[in-house]
């Protein structure tokens, strides 16, 4: 036999669910933090290329500090505007290093703390 198995971590199993979701309008104003960046982008862009668009809040992002970890490293948290659909959709993107159920939980849970 050519290969060998050599357990070298205890973690030995890890989890990633991605889900796409539809998000009422109340969270994403809830959200928004108002920045003066997307009207410079948007001027930059229009200098530049002559498209006038506007910038809009995307999502968030949650990471563990990987460098602090010294096995394996879980995924990051992801909650972002799904860029296949319109914005007016409210379509999100989500990702977490954790079971489907627990993914859909913690979604919930934040819908409950906003709303």
């Amino acid at each position: 036999m050519v290969f060998r198995f050599f357990a070298s971590r205890s973690i030995n199993r890890m989890y990633d669910s991605q889900l796409i979701i539809e998000a009422d309008q109340k969270i994403l104003q809830s959200l928004y933090v108002p920045i003066k960046l997307g009207s410079q982008i948007r001027e930059m862009v229009a200098n530049n290329t002559g498209l006038d668009t506007e910038y809009h809040w995307a999502g968030f992002t949650l990471a563990p500090d990987q460098a602090k970890l010294s096995s394996i490293k879980p995924s990051l948290f992801r909650f972002e505007r799904w860029l296949a659909s319109e914005f007016a959709l409210n379509q999100f993107y989500s990702s977490a290093p954790l079971k489907t159920k627990q993914h859909i939980s913690l979604l919930e849970d934040l819908e409950n703390d906003i709303l």
